[in-house]
C-alpha cells in the first residue's frame, strides 16, 4: 500500500513538472512569434493605434500565435519537425477555431501590450508584478517600440492543457486506490492461507527438534513452499535413517563387547569355583580372548578416530607397486601355510607414484589381505593387480570360493556387518575391516568397492589418484 502511494506521489510530481514544462516551451515559442508578428505589422502600419484597446482582435492574433507554436510543439513532440518546417495555415486555423472561449480569454488575460513609454496598448495588465517578464519589441532600426508583458511561465499553472493533465492524475490515483482495495482485498485470504502452510512446516521443525524423526508433513503442492515441504520430509527421513543407524550402532558394539567379556568371566569364574584348573590351556583361551577384544576396541577406535577426522595422515610420494609387495610380503607364509595361491601382477613397465601415507595404505592391504586369508578356502587363490587407468591407479583383489551374494556387496563397508553370522569370531573377525579401509581410501580422495570376482570369490576395487 505505502508502496503503491509512494509510486502515484512520484508520478504526479513527475507528470506535472515534465507537462507543465512542455506546456511552458510552446507557449513560450508562441510568445517569440507573437512578437516577431506585432514588429511586422508595426512595420505596415507605423504605430500602435491599429490595435491599440482593440481586445477581439488582440484575442485573435494571440491565438492565432499560440495555436501556431502548439502545433509546431506537438509536432515535434512525435519526431515529425526535424527543422522549422512551415505549419499548414488549414491546420493552424482549425486549431485555433477549436480553442474555446476560456482558453482565449486565459492567454489574452496572461499577456498584453506596451508601448515604448511602458503605456498600455492592449491586453490586461492587473496580473503586472515585481517578476513580470518585459520582452522589448524593436524597430527595423533597432529602437524599442514597445514591450510584450507576460505572466511569468513558472506561475502558469490554470492552463487546460494542465487541467487536463490533472484530470489524467485524478485517473491514475483512483486506480491506484481500486487496485489497493483489490490487493487487501485478496491478500487477507491469500496471506492466511501461506501463513497457515509456513505454521504446519513451523510445527514440524519442532516435532524434529524434540527428536520425533516420524514426523511428516503430508500436504504437498507444486510451489516454493511445496518444495520446502519434500526437503523438510526428506530431512526428516535422513534423521530418521541416522537415528537408527545410531541405535544399531549402539546395539552392535554392546554385542561385539559383550561376548568376549562372558567368555573371559566363564573362564575365570571357572577357574574360581574349582572347575576348571589354572591350566596353561586355560590362560591361553584367556589370553586368547582378550587379543580379540583388544583388537575390537583398536578397531573401534582406528573408525571412530577416522570419522571424526582426528587421523593423522603423513603424506608422501611413494611407489606404490613397492608398498603393496612389502605388504604382500608380510603375509605370504600365512597363505603358503592355508594353502592360497597368492599371484601379483603389474599391467604396466616402470614407476608409479602417489601421494599417500605408507602406514595408512600399509594397514588397508593388511586388512584386504587378512580378509582375503580369513574368507577363501584352503587350496584358493588370491590374485592381485595394479594397473594404471587415466590419471588413476587401480588395484583389485579377486579370490577364489566362497563369494559374497549380490544384495550384501553394498554392505560389506556397514561398520561390524559379517556376511555370515554363524561364523565364530576367530574367523569372522570385528566386521570393522572394511569400514576403516573405506575410510582411509576416501581420506586418499580415492574410491573402494566391491563386486562378485571372476574367480568364484569377492573382488574389492580401488582407485587412487597418482602423481604425474
Amino acid at each position: 500500500m505505502s508502496a503503491m502511494g509512494s509510486m502515484v506521489l512520484l508520478l504526479e510530481e513527475s507528470y506535472d513538472q515534465t507537462y507543465l514544462a512542455y506546456v511552458n516551451e510552446y507557449e513560450k515559442d508562441a510568445q517569440e512569434n507573437l512578437i516577431e508578428n506585432l514588429e511586422a505589422q508595426y512595420h505596415l502600419n507605423g504605430n500602435w493605434e491599429f490595435i491599440r484597446n482593440n481586445q477581439d482582435l488582440w484575442t485573435d492574433v494571440v491565438a492565432e500565435n499560440f495555436a501556431r507554436a502548439k502545433i509546431k510543439r506537438d509536432r515535434e513532440y512525435e519526431s515529425l519537425l526535424i527543422n522549422d518546417i512551415a505549419i499548414d495555415p488549414l491546420l493552424q486555423e482549425e486549431e485555433k477555431n477549436r480553442m474555446s472561449r476560456r482558453e482565449k480569454r486565459f492567454y489574452r488575460s496572461n499577456i498584453a501590450l506596451i508601448d515604448s513609454t511602458r503605456s498600455h496598448v492592449v491586453g490586461q495588465t492587473d496580473f503586472l508584478i515585481e517578476e513580470t517578464e518585459y520582452k522589448p519589441l524593436v524597430s527595423e532600426e533597432k529602437d524599442i517600440i514597445g514591450f510584450l508583458v507576460a505572466r511569468p511561465l513558472a506561475r502558469i499553472l490554470e492552463t487546460p492543457e494542465i487541467e487536463f493533465s490533472n484530470l489524467q492524475l485524478s485517473g491514475i490515483k483512483i486506480t491506484a486506490i481500486v487496485i489497493a482495495v483489490l490487493t487487501l482485498i485478496l491478500s487477507i485470504p491469500l496471506s492466511s492461507y501461506l501463513v497457515k502452510r509456513i505454521n504446519v512446516i513451523g510445527d514440524g521443525t519442532k516435532q524434529l527438534t524434540s527428536g520425533n524423526y516420524n514426523f511428516r508433513i503430508p500436504e504437498s503442492y507444486d510451489d516454493e513452499l511445496g518444495q520446502l515441504t519434500d526437503d523438510f520430509n526428506q530431512l526428516a527421513t535422513t534423521l530418521e535413517e541416522n537415528e537408527k543407524a545410531r541405535n544399531q550402532w549402539i546395539a552392535d558394539i554392546s554385542h561385539e563387547l559383550r561376548t568376549p567379556l562372558a567368555i573371559l568371566r566363564g573362564e575365570i569364574e571357572a577357574v574360581q569355583d574349582k572347575i576348571r584348573k589354572l591350566t596353561p590351556e586355560t590362560i591361553d583361551n584367556i589370553y586368547s580372548e582378550v587379543i580379540n577384544l583388544d583388537r575390537l576396541v583398536k578397531d573401534l577406535y582406528e573408525l571412530s578416530m577416522s570419522d571424526i577426522g582426528a587421523l593423522s595422515y603423513n603424506k608422501k610420494e611413494i611407489n606404490i607397486v613397492e608398498q603393496l609387495q612389502q605388504s604382500i610380503y608380510f603375509y605370504q607364509d600365512a597363505f603358503e601355510s592355508d594353502e592360497i595361491e597368492l599371484m601379483f601382477n603389474v599391467n604396466f613397465e616402470g614407476n608409479l607414484f602417489v601421494h599417500a601415507d605408507p602406514d595408512r595404505l600399509s594397514q588397508l592391504f593388511s586388512n584386504l589381505l587378512s580378509n582375503s586369508l580369513r574368507y577363501t578356502d584352503k587350496r584358493g587363490k588370491l590374485e592381485i593387480t595394479v594397473a594404471k587407468k587415466l590419471n588413476k591407479v587401480t588395484i583389485e583383489f579377486n579370490d577364489t570360493a566362497p563369494t559374497v551374494v549380490q544384495a550384501d556387496l553394498h554392505k560389506l563397508f556397514d561398520r561390524l556387518f559379517r556376511v555370515e553370522t554363524s561364523r565364530s569370531r576367530n574367523t569372522g573377525g570385528s566386521g570393522l575391516g572394511l569400514a576403516i579401509c573405506q575410510n582411509i581410501v576416501d581420506a586418499h580422495q580415492g574410491k573402494i568397492s566391491a563386486a562378485q570376482s571372476e574367480l568364484g570369490g569377492l573382488k574389492i576395487m580401488i582407485e587412487l589418484p597418482w602423481v604425474k
